[in-house]
């Protein structure tokens, strides 16, 4: 690399020349491999900085479990009203069935027709019939209240044969229905006697469906009328029983009854078993005897000592004429 050098020196002088020329220089790099440097013995092994793992790439999570979803509000009620269902033919003819707006309550309704105004049979419903059977009662028990719910039944309902049947039958026992029918007949038959207008007992009465029309012009609810009439004239002669005081002197007052109470029991018991009744001067008469007569000790001691006591319900000329 030198010519001139080498021209004017000498053998030994090139070789001193390049036995004391300096190393050169080189960069070592930064990353360079440790076999570039002598291990410092043969038996240890050079130490090396351990290798990290590739970068691996991340395990996929587990899908989001899905988010519930939000309550749905319930859908607006329809505007539309459903179809109202077909009625059955009987059905549509009872009186559930029938407009609360009607004007008559009676089986037998005026509806409008291709001649005018006619009257279409409405049986009672099975509620209505458990109603009449609790407020009409026991015939037997208290005749009196019988008579008086069926005369009013009769009058506020226009009924027909087949009503009037079904109303005896339900509140009454055979027994008693046919006392009823055969005192009603019994009257029909003295009424003829003097007034031909009035059917033999049989017809005035009938035991079957007669098949009367109700219609205007027609003379089915004349004869129901009179079939009325001598039913409650029946009714009357039927409910006569045999008296029987003893089962009134049996009712006593309890030490703590309340009087107004205990001349409560009384009066059911005199129309129970006596056929006075308690609003008569005859039958108040004998309510105070048996009231002053069977009231608890301290009551009975008031009731004579006082002349008009509060716990005396009748007046001072009704005690006089005991």
């Amino acid at each position: 690399s030198c010519p001139a050098l080498c021209v004017n020196c000498s053998t030994s002088q090139i070789l001193l020349a390049k036995q004391t020329s300096p190393p050169s220089k080189t960069s070592i790099p930064l990353d360079s491999s440790p076999l570039t440097y002598p291990p410092e013995s043969l038996t240890t092994p050079p130490f090396r900085t351990p290798l990290q793992p590739p970068p691996y790439p991340e395990a996929f999570p587990p899908p989001p479990e899905p988010a519930p979803a939000p309550p749905t509000a319930p859908p607006p009620p329809s505007t539309v009203s459903p179809p109202t269902p077909l009625a059955s033919p009987i059905s549509a003819h009872t009186r559930s069935h029938v407009s609360q707006d009607s004007n008559l309550l009676c089986p037998l309704k005026e509806v409008a027709g291709a001649e005018g105004l006619v009257r279409v049979h409405v049986p009672f419903s099975l509620q209505d019939l458990s109603q009449i059977e609790k407020r009409l009662g026991s015939f037997s028990a208290d005749s009196s209240h019988y008579i008086k719910e069926f005369r009013y039944l009769s009058q506020a309902y226009d009924l027909t044969w087949h009503d009037i049947f079904v109303i005896l039958s339900s509140t009454l026992t055979p027994d008693e229905r046919e006392r009823i029918q055969t005192a009603a007949r019994n009257h029909a038959d003295q009424v003829h006697l003097t007034d031909n207008s009035m059917p033999v007992g049989v017809t005035a009465v009938p035991g079957t469906d007669p098949g009367w029309t109700y219609q205007d012009g027609q003379d089915g609810r004349r004869k129901r009328d009179l079939m009325i009439q001598c039913l409650l004239a029946g009714t009357q002669a039927a409910a006569h029983k045999v008296v029987n005081f003893e089962k009134l002197k049996e009712i006593t007052q309890e030490p703590n009854e309340n009087p107004a109470i205990f001349l409560n029991r009384l009066s059911e018991a005199l129309t129970l078993y006596t056929r006075l009744d308690p609003d008569t001067p005859a039958g108040a008469a004998v309510l105070a005897t048996h009231f002053i007569t069977q009231s608890a000790p301290d009551i009975r001691k008031k009731l004579r000592r006082a002349e008009d006591g509060p716990q005396n319900p009748y007046s001072k000329s009704d005690k006089n004429g005991l």
